[in-house]
């Protein structure tokens, strides 16, 4: 398979037949062959390039709080739980 490179100045708009190119690139197998293997130790150090845009997997529990901690969570506006996950997740990763 040919390697077919093109670039395009920030700014530039792309020219028509290089629109059509990429989309006709669409339709190409992509070869992986010079891709790194990684073990899945590896791969489980990976972290989120941009935090901002991690949203990890959510998963439905019972937990029993103070209804103290609770009332004051809730006085804190809208959205009380996600507040409650967020100082979680600061008392145990930070």
């Amino acid at each position: 398979m040919e390697i077919v490179k093109k670039e395009i100045k920030i700014g530039d708009q792309p020219t028509f037949d290089a629109i059509k190119e990429i989309e006709a690139a669409k339709n190409h197998e992509i070869n992986y062959e010079d891709a790194p293997k990684l073990s899945k130790k590896e791969l489980s150090e990976f972290v989120p390039a941009n935090p901002a845009y991690y949203k990890p997997k959510k998963q439905q529990i019972t937990l029993k709080l103070d209804a103290d901690v609770i009332e004051a969570f809730k006085r804190l506006g809208k959205g009380y739980q996600t507040k409650i996950n967020a100082a979680l997740r600061k008392a145990i990763f930070n």
